[in-house]
């Protein structure tokens, strides 16, 4: 059975309080209000349903209390606002322009590692902070003054590494003093990495310090590394820090089937999958690497990516004098790290004439 009535509405039958439940009903609809309640608890009598529908059509909702159901329709007051008071929407707001079109992808780039000492707190941590970003400062400014365009931060000492979240502040308190530093004493474009995965952390530290890029491992697809599973992809998270932080001009440059992992679960995958993923999920570069820490990167991979994306494509390991030429035929970056050091070692001090071999064979490249 079905009751229709207009305001003042009259007190359920099931309402204990009287007044005091119609006061409250009052307030929480507002006053006046169209109703109407059936009779029943659980399951309605046979014909509630066509009566459901007519009542919806007349724009009444359902509200549930105590087994009962009231439909209830608020009024609705449109009054017209005259043109003069009558506010104009802001226009949309045209997409930001993308971060990897500044000048540091316009020609092919050399990018040197800055591989930070140990920092406090971690295994081989044995320096203060002073020294370890006194250090870090002049290797920046070697590289600076050698040629290469740009350079990475990086706490390649640290190892063994926690894994992203698991990792303290003490790291990104660090890389962020340092980072900042470098900055002041160099002109060039730099980059930061936080191992191992830490790239939130990285993308905070570049945001804070004036860093242009951030190299970001797992940005899609899961793996297993030296440091143990990666089980989630990084892109959809770390767009969306990037952009709540407000650190849209920060590029972000993934590694590929990176280094120093097994590729089994994705083994299934071709390379120019992995890449053309990257660039659906957002990335604003790729990476592509050796095997490992100085181990040479396939031309045939870098061909590879070349011809699958229109992202610019960078070497990551395995760069020498040698093979500048050919890299260079296809990548538009190529990030040197061991090569630069003493005997080849990259926990060695860099060597000035090595850090000018590789300048000079990418000038005769370009």
């Amino acid at each position: 059975m079905v009751h229709l009535c207009t305001a003042p509405a009259p007190e359920p039958r099931w309402a204990t309080g009287g007044r005091r439940r119609q006061a409250r009903f009052g307030r929480l609809v507002g006053a006046p209000c169209r109703w109407a309640s059936f009779r029943g608890r659980a399951r309605s009598p046979a014909g509630t349903n066509r009566s459901r529908v007519a009542l919806r059509r007349l724009g009444l909702s359902p509200h549930f209390a105590r087994g009962r159901c009231l439909w209830i329709r608020r009024p609705v007051c449109r009054r017209a606002r005259s043109p003069a008071r009558q506010r104009a929407l802001p226009a949309h707001a045209p997409f930001a322009e993308s971060p990897m079109t500044h000048s540091l992808f316009a020609r092919r780039s050399l990018v040197g590692m800055v591989h930070v000492g140990a920092l406090p707190g971690t295994p081989r941590g044995c320096e203060d902070l002073d020294s370890i970003t006194t250090r870090a400062c002049d290797e920046a400014r070697l590289l600076e003054d050698a040629g290469f365009d740009a350079v990475i931060i990086e706490n390649m000492h640290d190892r063994p590494y926690l894994h992203g979240d698991k990792m303290g502040p003490e790291v990104v308190a660090g890389m962020t003093l340092i980072s900042a530093k470098v900055a002041e004493a160099i002109d060039i474009p730099f980059g930061v990495q936080i191992l191992s995965g830490g790239n939130r952390h990285a993308l905070a530290v570049a945001h804070a310090a004036g860093g242009r890029f951030i190299r970001c491992e797992n940005f899609v697809f899961s793996h297993v590394a030296d440091e143990g599973l990666l089980p989630e992809a990084e892109a959809g998270a770390l767009l969306r820090y990037r952009r709540h932080i407000g650190a849209e001009h920060v590029a972000i440059c993934c590694d590929v089937k990176k280094k120093h992992a097994s590729h089994a679960i994705t083994a299934d995958l071709s390379l120019a999958d992995c890449i053309e993923a990257a660039e659906f999920f957002g990335a604003d570069a790729v990476i592509i690497t050796g095997t490992a820490t100085g181990k040479p990167t396939s031309v045939d991979d870098v061909a590879t990516a070349r011809r699958s994306t229109r992202l610019p494509v960078m070497v990551g390991s395995g760069v020498t004098p040698e093979t500048v030429a050919p890299l260079f035929e296809h990548a538009d970056a190529l990030v040197v790290g061991s090569y630069l050091k003493r005997d080849g070692l990259w926990s060695n001090a860099l060597d000035p004439h090595r850090c000018e071999a590789i300048v000079n064979a990418a000038a005769a490249a370009r």
